[in-house]
């Protein structure tokens, strides 16, 4: 079962929690404080994870989306990218 990085940043007024990607970094706001990684085998899993780790409640998936376990190809993308940017 493939496992991404997902990573929860937060600043005053706003979370964000998103797979580790070179675009997620670029979008992040400049104020952001890095709080936590975590693994996901899919969105959805990601997503509950978050809901709980908040005292959210339960995650309620979006009707009509269906969740998709991340691929190898998925994985290697990412390990690449990590590996640069943890280079840095």
């Amino acid at each position: 079962m493939v496992r991404l990085r997902f990573e929860i940043w937060e600043t005053p007024l706003s979370q964000e929690c998103s797979v580790a990607s070179e675009n997620h970094d670029r979008l992040r706001e400049t104020e952001a404080r890095f709080v936590e990684a975590f693994y996901a085998s899919t969105h959805e899993e990601a997503m509950n994870y978050r809901y709980q780790r908040n005292g959210w409640g339960p995650y309620t998936p979006v009707p009509g989306v269906t969740d998709r376990p991340f691929t190898e190809t998925q994985l290697a993308e990412q390990d690449a990218y990590l590996a640069v940017r943890n280079q840095t």
